[in-house]
């Protein structure tokens, strides 16, 4: 009686984010191509893999961008606070710059598996940190 031997074709299922739609799907990595179940796009594997693994969509690195020079305004607006309207000035143009990037940033959250929770979060931190600057600048004046 003979063993039955085992196949050697193993099947690795990762998950990838499809470049058309953003979609997170599960792709085999041993096969070439593919398509998305979703917006039914043929991908080669080794592209959307790379992809997924550095690429950003440009709404999620306007996002960015925006919540850095946010965090720029809201930095100046906390060493103005002894000049209360240059304050609320800084602290009012740092939250609207928020108000921007947030919603980019959580329309695009499928397009980058690390980038975009970490913009969403600076940028919820953000809008916090103005609004208690804003709230401090108006009760000094």
């Amino acid at each position: 009686m003979r063993k039955k031997k085992k196949s050697k074709l193993k099947t690795a299922i990762i998950s990838v984010y499809c470049i058309n739609c953003g979609l997170k799907i599960q792709v085999d990595s041993t096969k070439e191509e593919g398509v998305c179940y979703n917006c039914k796009e043929a991908f080669i594997t080794g592209k959307i893999v790379e992809h997924t693994k550095w690429n950003a969509t440009p709404g999620l690195t306007a996002a960015l961008i925006i919540s850095c020079i946010a965090a720029g305004f809201i930095i100046m607006s906390f060493f103005m606070l002894i000049l209360p309207l240059a304050s609320i000035s800084f602290s009012i143009i740092g939250l609207f710059l928020c108000a921007i990037s947030l919603p980019l940033a959580i329309v695009n959250r499928r397009s980058h598996i690390t980038m975009a929770p970490t913009t969403i979060i600076l940028s919820s931190i953000l809008t916090c940190a103005s609004i208690a600057i804003l709230i401090v600048s108006i009760v000094n004046i």
